[in-house]
């Protein structure tokens, strides 16, 4: 397998908890930080999540992290896998053990058997998520990858590492939509037409509704989410989710041009996409998709309330009637109605004006500032910044200092 021994890595050990980590297994051979992490850190990212890799028993390695630098674990033995999250909440890593995957059905869970490094980075979904850099001290910065994977990163193309990647887990359809539209890569032409192939043959259907739930809102959450939905309308892959289901770009983008204190993203852009269901469908669908109660609750009150939302406010007579209209209803219900073509103008600008006395500004910080302070990607900032907005407009918290560390603290109890 080739590796390229001259790797930088001086951006890595700059990272929040990376000395500690990279201490704690300096003398742990066969441990390498893995796929994502690796490809963002040779992308120059600032921030990612870490990862490990390890030739032999992840547990053991995790428990090594607990005991050099402080914290808990949590085995997976089925999946030979661990987590270690610090005892401050600061840090938590993913430790994997090296393995192969097999699939009993398409779509079933994988059955994994321990295995070498160079038949773990074959299992895995895209190439330029196939590469491991060693991070004990005797092959520090050693990359290793699979065939071509650092030629595709430079080529900025998503290519998957073998012709039944989708068919196994198709879940990957919707990674390689949020890989595409976070990176800004496309998809080679065979990895496409494997794509199409699948959305064709109803893969979808083979996976469980709360593992394509959690790929579909990490989707959904993405700063640049109308690319993946602009997309996963092109891929026909909306309609194989549910028939009624409509990734329409248009309202997407209208959607994500509001700008809202303690927005969660995710779920309008959700009910959005679900706005063709009557209410029954609606209920399958997130009851299908295993969305927690409360989540659902605010999908569901977008997608009934929100269709007929403006021509209610339109007809409010005084500010009392509008407070006592708008006031008990989401931000995503409201933030719906205005993403929804052929709303009246001097309607959706009173609407935009109350949600903006609503925060009063007092939200001070932003999913820029989680991202900074080592929160990855995805539906967690979203859910950290609507509690420190519920919290601060109930008197609990005030503050940008108080905000910062309520939020993280959110996040992290996330994980």
């Amino acid at each position: 397998m080739p590796y390229l021994p001259e790797v930088k890595t001086e951006a890595l050990r700059t990272l929040p908890g990376v000395k500690e980590l990279l201490e704690a297994v300096a003398d742990r051979p066969g441990t390498y930080l893995v796929g994502g992490a690796v490809r963002d850190l040779m992308l120059g990212f600032a921030q990612f999540d870490y990862d490990l890799m390890v030739e032999g028993d992840a547990g053991e390695v995790a428990e090594l992290l607990a005991d050099r630098i402080g914290g808990t674990v949590k085995r997976h033995p089925r999946f030979l896998t661990a987590n270690f999250r610090s005892t401050d909440g600061s840090l938590s890593i993913d430790v994997a053990s090296a393995r192969t995957e097999t699939y009993s059905e398409p779509g079933a869970l994988p059955e994994v058997e321990p295995a070498d490094l160079e038949h773990d980075l074959v299992r895995r979904d895209f190439t330029v998520n196939a590469m491991a850099l060693a991070i004990w001290r005797e092959r520090f910065g050693e990359l290793f990858e699979f065939p071509d994977a650092s030629a595709d990163l430079l080529a900025r193309v998503l290519r998957v590492t073998h012709d039944r990647s989708f068919i196994d887990d198709p879940t990957r359809l919707l990674r390689l939509l949020r890989y595409g539209a976070r990176l800004g890569f496309t998809a080679e032409p065979h990895t496409e037409e494997l794509a199409r192939a699948a959305v064709e043959a109803g893969a979808p259907s083979t996976v469980s509704g709360g593992r394509i739930r959690d790929e579909l809102l990490d989707l959904l959450a993405e700063r640049s989410a109308v690319v993946g939905v602009e997309s996963m309308y092109a891929l026909g892959l909306d309609r194989a989710l549910h028939p009624k289901f409509d990734a329409d770009e248009y309202v997407v983008a209208r959607a994500t041009n509001e700008q809202v204190d303690g927005l969660r993203q995710e779920l309008l852009l959700l009910a959005l996409c679900s706005r063709a269901m009557d209410e029954p469908t609606l209920a399958e669908w997130l009851d299908h998709l295993k969305l927690p109660r409360r989540d659902a609750d605010i999908v569901a009150e977008a997608v009934v309330r929100g269709a007929t939302l403006l021509p209610e406010l339109a007809a409010s007579e005084s500010n009392a009637a509008v407070d006592s209209l708008l006031r008990p209803l989401h931000a995503e219900t409201i933030v719906f109605a205005l993403a929804l073509p052929g709303g009246d103008r001097e309607t959706a600008d009173l609407a935009r004006l109350w949600l903006t006395e609503r925060s009063g500004g007092k939200l001070e910080i932003s999913g820029a500032d989680l991202r900074d302070a080592g929160v990855g990607e995805g539906p967690i900032i979203g859910r950290a910044l609507a509690e420190t907005l519920e919290a601060t407009l109930n008197g609990e918290i005030s503050g940008r200092e108080a905000q910062l560390s309520f939020a993280l603290t959110q996040a992290r109890s996330d994980v």
